[in-house]
């Protein structure tokens, strides 16, 4: 078994980000798949603009803490 590249693994977070973002009702105005390109979202929601950036990690890494520039 082949371990996953960045691109994947950073497109794993973006599906699971995007599909809670759907649940929760914002509506994509962009969506920007690119690794280390932010951010992966720009939404509307109850006519709020909302830029969300995805960064994945993998254990044991800890998610909270992330790369500043």
């Amino acid at each position: 078994m082949e371990a996953l590249s960045e691109q994947e693994i950073h497109q794993l977070a973006m599906d699971v980000v995007g599909e809670d973002l759907k649940e929760k009702s914002f509506e994509f105005l962009t969506v920007n798949s690119k690794l280390k390109k932010d951010p992966q979202f720009v939404c509307l929601k109850d006519k709020s603009l909302h830029f969300i950036v995805v960064k994945a990690c993998l254990y044991p890494k800890n998610p909270i803490v992330f790369d500043t520039p």
